[in-house]
């Protein structure tokens, strides 16, 4: 499937703090909720590997040049589930994370430093 006309949730808004609130219903791993090293360590994992399954259907579609973007959704969504849960893990809401990206990116580019290596740039 190339479009995701198909999903149930088109132009459905989310509130990324509310989103991050009601996904922790599903967090069911040891320590959860505890912002334990243990919960740190599993989350950051988690969203390492998700996002390799991003990367992976990506690499698909290099190689076979077809493109399953609803694929490509659902590891997103798998994505945002460990952002938004590493976030509450660490006492910061996800739309406090967001807006100091924004504001950084901002001065990046007011300062012509979007391009280039480096986190200080």
């Amino acid at each position: 499937m190339n479009t995701i006309e198909s999903l149930s949730v088109i132009n459905s808004v989310f509130d990324i703090d509310d989103y991050a609130s009601k996904a922790s219903a599903f967090a069911v791993y040891p320590e959860a909720g505890t912002s334990s090293g243990n919960e740190l360590h599993y989350l950051a994992l988690g969203l390492v590997e998700e996002a390799g399954e991003v990367a992976g259907k990506m690499a698909k579609r290099y190689r076979d040049e077809t493109w399953d973007i609803q694929a490509v959704c659902k590891e997103l969504g798998d994505v945002y589930w460990y952002l938004g849960q590493l976030c509450l893990a660490l006492n910061v809401e996800p739309s406090v994370v967001l807006t100091m990206n924004l504001k950084k990116l901002e001065d990046r580019r007011n300062r012509m430093a979007l391009m280039g290596d480096g986190d200080n740039r």
